[in-house]
C-alpha cells in the first residue's frame, strides 16, 4: 500500500536544518587508532570497494556487531583508517564505539525525529513534483532514513541511492531488507561505473539530504562536479541548504554554503538557485528546444 505524502511543514524543517549535533569523547581503543593514523595521509579519491553494487539487504552487519570490537575488527578500522575518506573514518570510529548519530546506523538519537524528518522530506519533494512513476537517485544515502518514505513512495525499481561506502547502507539493508526487495531498490558505492549508468538513463530527480553542510571547502568542487553529471535535460536536482548571504560555520564540522560559493564550481550548462529550503540544480535547455525542463 503506497506511502501516504505528508505536507511539507517549513517549521519543522528549519528546526531540523539548525540543529547541531554535540561531540564525545571517543574510547581508548578508538583514540589509540587515531594517533596510529596520523602516519597515514588521507588518500582523498580513493574509495574502499569502489564500484561494489549492493541490492536487498545481503551480508549486513548488526550494529551491535560493530561494537564489539575483537582483533578482527580491529585491524580493519586500521585499514579503514588508511584507505577511506575522512568522513568515513569519523563515522566508523564512532558507530563501533556505540555512539549515536543524528541519521546514520539504525540505532539513532531520536528515531521519530528522523522518520518525521524524512516524511516532511518527501513532502517537499513532491511539492517539487515528484511523483510514483519518476526515477530518483539520492547522492549520499546514508543509512536509508530520508530515503525509507521515498522507496515505499516510488514504484518498484524507481529508486537507486549511492554513497561512499557500503558501510552506512548497510544498516538501512538489514532494516528494510523485505521493503528493498518489494520495491526493487538499487544501492550502490559511488564509481565511474556507477555515475555513467545513471548519466546514461538520466533520473527524473536527484537529490542530496544532509550531505552538503558536511563537505569541507575543498571537497565541494568534486560533489559538485559529480551530483551535476546526474541532472539531465528533464532531471530536477535538490540539495537540502538553508539561506545564507555568506558561507557560515553552524559547528566545526557543520557548513551552510552560500549559493554563490556553490555556483563558483558548477559546470556551464547548469543553472542553481537557492529556494527556502534547498539548492535546486537544472540542466539549461538546448537552444532549439523550446520548453523548459521539467520532470517526466
Amino acid at each position: 500500500m503506497p506511502l501516504a505524502v505528508m505536507s511539507f511543514n517549513p517549521d519543522i524543517w528549519r528546526a531540523q536544518s539548525n540543529s547541531n549535533e554535540k561531540s564525545a569523547r571517543r574510547g581508548n581503543i578508538l583514540g589509540e587508532l587515531r594517533l596510529k593514523q596520523r602516519n597515514h595521509p588521507d588518500p582523498g579519491e580513493t574509495v574502499a570497494g569502489q564500484g561494489v553494487v549492493r541490492q536487498h539487504g545481503q551480508g549486513a552487519d548488526s550494529s551491535k556487531q560493530m561494537r564489539k570490537l575483537g582483533l578482527f575488527e580491529r585491524l580493519l578500522l586500521k585499514y579503514r583508517l588508511r584507505n577511506e575518506p575522512r568522513y568515513v573514518r569519523r563515522w566508523v570510529l564512532r558507530m563501533a564505539s556505540g555512539r549515536q548519530h543524528s541519521n546514520l546506523g539504525n540505532d539513532l538519537k531520536d528515531v521519530p525525529r528522523a522518520r518525521w524528518a524524512a516524511r516532511d522530506w518527501l513532502g517537499y519533494l513532491t511539492s517539487m513534483g515528484l511523483r510514483p512513476h519518476h526515477t530518483c537517485v539520492e547522492v549520499g544515502c546514508g543509512s536509508l532514513w530520508a530515503a525509507e518514505p521515498v522507496i515505499e513512495y516510488l514504484e518498484a525499481g524507481k529508486y537507486t541511492g549511492l554513497d561512499i561506502t557500503e558501510q552506512f547502507y548497510r544498516f538501512g539493508e538489514e532494516r528494510l531488507g523485505d521493503v528493498l526487495r518489494e520495491k526493487a531498490v538499487t544501492l550502490a558505492v559511488i564509481s565511474e561505473a556507477a555515475l555513467q549508468r545513471l548519466e546514461a538513463m538520466p533520473p527524473d530527480f536527484v537529490f542530496a539530504r544532509k550531505v552538503l553542510a558536511h563537505l569541507r571547502p575543498d571537497e565541494l568542487p568534486d560533489f559538485v562536479a559529480m551530483f551535476c553529471r546526474l541532472v539531465g535535460p528533464h532531471s530536477i536536482g535538490l540539495i537540502d541548504n538553508p539561506p545564507t548571504e555568506k558561507t557560515r560555520y553552524r559547528n566545526p564540522g557543520t557548513i551552510d554554503y552560500a549559493l554563490e560559493e556553490f555556483q563558483r564550481h558548477v559546470p556551464a550548462g547548469i543553472t542553481c538557485i537557492q529556494d527556502q529550503w534547498a539548492i535546486v540544480v537544472r540542466r539549461e535547455p538546448a537552444l532549439e528546444q523550446q520548453e523548459q525542463p521539467t520532470a517526466r
